[in-house]
């Protein structure tokens, strides 16, 4: 049998050589560190059921792109807070944590104003915000997954509330599984899940399961915090989510920096690099089995999200939280 050299066999074999013979060029990219930003990571709390006096700020600094150690701790800053009124109180560098500043006495007050001062290599940072009231969980329990997109198997962590009436609220949901919470930096989920009340003044909400992409398995312990926060510090969280979710698709936000509160003092720049403080309120709320996820019951609240920081916000916060266990059968 007469072998077969016809120009379009011979092309083929060519195309096949060519496409075996191909390489990977490494591009090395020389990314300039530029100049060190303080990170701000400061909030007030007070846990309704758990009221306390201690408090903790962190500070570090910027570090090289590719870096893949833990940020160089800010050390010998003098951190202190202002309450409305005029009382001051210092915080003190933690001995074994470096850039941990921390009290024991400064038990936040619902609707009070407090100012973060820091003092920096000879630079000032100054933020205020307010603390905010927040709603209790009135109960915590475990459903199918109630929205319609994605994996349905599983339970679902599922919270029931009433917005706080004749106020503008805005929250945040995180969620620990064994200890642990959902979204860290080095977690493969690295959005914040945060909402406006719009439409929903004084309602009461059920059914609401903020991550209900995400099943916890039988047995795990799980704890779910609700959070009050200002405007301003609810508006970081969505804009730090929508950079963090760029895919670079056409329907992506232009990329952009994010700005926190924290004003430098010492060289006019406000938020520079996501510095921020917040006070904030929360509600614990507590499950056995217990996982959040989107659940919308009598208008539960429209959905953002927001993820991690560079330099973050300084807030005061309410909250509560609810610990359950998942159902074992």
């Amino acid at each position: 049998m007469k072998a077969n050299n016809s120009p379009v066999r011979r092309w083929c074999v060519m195309v096949a050589l060519l496409a075996t013979s191909a390489c990977e060029k490494v591009v090395n990219i020389t990314v300039p560190e530029g100049a060190k930003q303080l990170v701000v990571e400061g909030r007030l709390e007070r846990v309704r059921g758990a009221v306390t006096g201690q408090q903790r700020i962190r500070l570090t600094t910027t570090d090289a792109y590719f870096s893949n150690t833990a940020l160089p701790p800010a050390r010998g800053a003098s951190v202190r807070v202002v309450e409305e009124g005029g009382r001051v109180v210092s915080f003190g560098e933690v001995v074994n944590e470096p850039g941990v500043y921390a009290t024991a006495d400064l038990i936040a007050v619902v609707n009070r104003r407090y100012t973060l001062q820091i003092i920096y290599q000879n630079e000032r940072y100054e933020a205020t915000e307010v603390l905010r009231a927040v709603p209790p969980i009135d109960s915590l329990y475990f459903k199918d997954r109630i929205g319609q997109l994605g994996p349905q198997e599983g339970l679902r962590a599922t919270i029931d509330f009433r917005d706080l009436a004749g106020t503008q609220n805005f929250y945040l949901w995180d969620q620990f599984v064994n200890g642990q919470r959902l979204t860290a930096a080095d977690s493969t989920f690295r959005t914040r899940v945060v909402a406006p009340d719009d439409g929903l003044d004084g309602r009461p909400i059920s059914q609401f399961q903020p991550y209900d992409g995400i099943p916890v398995s039988k047995g795990a312990s799980v704890l779910v915090r609700q959070m009050s926060l200002s405007e301003p510090v609810y508006r970081f969280y969505r804009a730090l989510s929508d950079q963090s979710a760029n895919d670079g698709s056409p329907f992506a936000v232009p990329l952009a920096s994010v700005r926190g509160n924290v004003s430098n003092l010492t060289n006019g720049l406000i938020g520079r690099s996501a510095t921020s403080w917040q006070p904030k309120s929360r509600r614990p709320g507590r499950s056995r089995h217990s996982y959040l996820g989107q659940s919308m019951g009598v208008g539960a609240p429209r959905l953002g999200i927001a993820p991690h920081h560079c330099n973050f916000w300084w807030t005061v916060m309410r909250r509560g939280c609810r610990p359950r266990v998942a159902p074992t059968g």
